[in-house]
């Protein structure tokens, strides 16, 4: 996988994520998620009725995660976002991982 894109609107983060690999990636809701300022970064948990929580959706109306397909992560945290750098990692059920900083003004 690979994070290509982060931005944000103040109240969550918006990322997507290209699948690089040859497989489809299966279990997306299984998908671990850390994110959160440099300092204090948290796992979110997928779905969910109150921050922090995330949800997916897959682009061009695929409805799989294969190769060369993007997936667009919104992410609800714990407050909104203030300036500072933020970290964001996903990791795969197999344990492949991605990661990356982004600051916010």
């Amino acid at each position: 996988i690979a994070i290509i894109q982060v931005g944000h609107n103040g109240t969550a983060a918006n990322v997507w994520i290209k699948n690089i690999g040859t497989t489809r990636i299966l279990d997306i809701p299984k998908v671990d998620i850390f994110f959160g300022p440099v300092d204090n970064f948290y796992r979110v948990n997928y779905g969910g009725q109150s921050a922090p929580y995330w949800e997916y959706s897959i682009e061009g109306g695929d409805t799989a995660w294969t190769q060369a397909t993007t997936l667009h992560v919104t992410i609800y945290p714990q407050v909104a976002l203030s300036a500072g750098t933020y970290v964001l990692k996903v990791v795969l059920p197999n344990g492949i991982s991605d990661e990356t900083t982004f600051g916010v003004e």
